[in-house]
């Protein structure tokens, strides 16, 4: 069995004959076409694989294994997230305060004007007055006995006849005392005595505007107005030593 000719062979050499390389190159060539083809290498049998053996597996433990490693880590990661939630709302609560500071301090009075305000106010709600005016419109029951005894004269207003009357006449013409029936004409006046008791029972009606003008300060009103006073007296007197009262008498004595 002849060998193919190397590669090198193929080279053209020094100062060959460009015919006789080239009839190399073709009898080369012829070689290789007219070599019987080798067989097929065939591969060794192997042997049919057995059964695959798996691995012994490792025994888990009982319990489980925590690794500080990562709870560590997730901790602080959670509390960093806490904190800076915590820090923006306090941020945004702070800047609402500073945006509404002016808001609030107008709506405030100054607190060093407040307890001598306050002082000055029970002073002069100790001294008021209440004036209205009070309608009275009622009915008031009445019932009494009215006692009658008086000199009065009535006028008859018809002709009063009087019998068995006895009448004396001692004139210089006609002298008669004897019984007689009397007529006495209407239009007469007669002087009377009264005196009688007369039972009274009657409704009156009331039509009243009554005037009234209470006092506080004599009423019941006058000690709680005077014990605010005094409660607010010691804190007047620190933040104003010559504060002085309604009438201008000092306070703070």
């Amino acid at each position: 069995m002849t060998q193919p000719d190397s590669p090198l062979s193929r080279l053209p050499r020094k100062q060959e004959d460009p015919s006789e390389r080239i009839r190399a190159i073709l009898s080369a060539a012829h070689k290789d076409g007219d070599s019987p083809a080798k067989p097929p290498v065939r591969p060794d049998p192997q042997p049919a694989p057995g059964p695959r053996q798996k691995p012994a597996s490792k025994a888990k433990p009982s319990h489980p294994f925590i690794r500080k490693d990562k709870i560590l880590p997730a901790f602080w990661t959670v509390a960093s997230i806490i904190s800076m939630t915590v820090n923006i709302i306090l941020a945004a609560v702070l800047l609402s305060l500073w945006n509404n500071l002016s808001t609030v301090t107008v709506k405030i009075p100054p607190v060093k004007d407040l307890p001598g305000d306050l002082y000055h106010n029970f002073e002069l709600m100790d001294r008021a007055h209440i004036q209205t005016v009070i309608a009275v419109d009622a009915q008031v029951p009445v019932s009494f006995d009215l006692q009658l005894d008086s000199q009065t004269v009535v006028t008859l207003s018809q002709d009063v006849s009087i019998r068995g009357a006895h009448v004396t006449i001692d004139t210089p013409l006609i002298d008669i005392n004897a019984p007689a029936n009397v007529v006495l004409p209407a239009g007469t006046n007669l002087p009377i005595r009264l005196q009688m008791t007369v039972p009274v029972q009657t409704m009156i009606p009331i039509h009243l505007d009554v005037p009234v003008d209470i006092d506080l300060g004599q009423t019941g009103l006058h000690t709680p107005f005077t014990g605010l006073r005094e409660a607010i007296k010691p804190f007047y007197c620190m933040l104003e030593p010559d504060a002085l009262s309604v009438d201008g008498q000092p306070v703070c004595r």
